[in-house]
């Protein structure tokens, strides 16, 4: 049992950080023909508000 819960974790982990990197790569593609900070800060906030919930 305890090893089907290490390898839902770890595929958990490693969607989790697939998906922030998806992000991260949009954001920085976007805010090329933006302002890097504001957009970034914006993002960041969404980011954190979400996971809060």
């Amino acid at each position: 049992m305890y090893i089907y819960i290490y390898i839902y974790i770890y595929i958990y982990i490693y969607i989790y950080i697939y998906i922030y990197i998806y992000i991260y790569m949009i954001v920085k593609i976007w805010s090329i023909g933006h302002r890097p900070k504001k957009t970034l800060l914006l993002y960041r906030f969404y980011i954190y508000k979400n996971l809060t919930i």
